[in-house]
């Protein structure tokens, strides 16, 4: 599957590349005469994620980090990693942007209100995923059910709550909350106990 996502969306570059520069938290780079952005290391929906900041006009890029809505942006096929998503969520909120431009939805006035609900929506879905295992156990399907609220109409969306829920279950299992058993060849999820 992983490599059906990078197949499908980074398609190989074309073109003569000649010099490439890697860029570090806090690097800036000019946009014209006398403005910059500068980068900041925002990983979590991947390793690599970067946002843009933008202090003249006080604009945050985000990109894919985070939805219009505060939604998590985590998806385990490009190795999220929620404790990583916390941290920069905890970084952009610091910086304290007067705007957001996330890669999905309107620009977003006072994003603060957005960092901080993706903060409790993350711990909420944690807390979620705790309430839905029992002694029996659950497959990542059924946790992912209960977590979009059995809604299985949209198969894009499922797939997505697959995804947040693997990154979600990472977590937990790292923080020794859940553990993960395999039975018939299928990973069961259960309550540390």
């Amino acid at each position: 599957m992983v490599k059906f996502f990078v197949d499908y969306n980074l398609p190989a570059v074309s073109g003569n590349i000649t010099h490439v520069t890697p860029l570090r938290d806090r690097d800036q780079i000019a946009i014209g005469r006398n403005r910059y952005l500068s980068i900041l290391h925002t990983p979590g929906h991947t390793p690599w994620d970067i946002s843009l900041y933008n202090p003249e006009d006080d604009f945050l890029f985000v990109g894919d980090f985070m939805s219009a809505q505060g939604n998590t942006m985590l998806a385990e096929v490009m190795h999220s990693n929620l404790d990583d998503y916390v941290k920069s969520l905890h970084y952009v909120l610091d910086l304290n942007p007067g705007k957001t431009l996330p890669a999905h939805g309107k620009i977003v006035d006072h994003p603060e209100v957005l960092f901080k609900k993706a903060l409790k929506l993350t711990s909420l879905r944690e807390e979620n995923i705790l309430k839905c295992l029992d002694r029996k156990g659950k497959t990542i399907c059924d946790i992912s059910l209960s977590l979009s609220e059995n809604s299985t109409a949209d198969s894009l969306v499922f797939l997505r709550y697959l995804g947040l829920t693997a990154t979600l279950l990472n977590s937990l299992i790292k923080a020794g909350k859940v553990k993960e058993k395999e039975c018939g060849g299928i990973s069961i999820y259960h309550l540390s106990r």
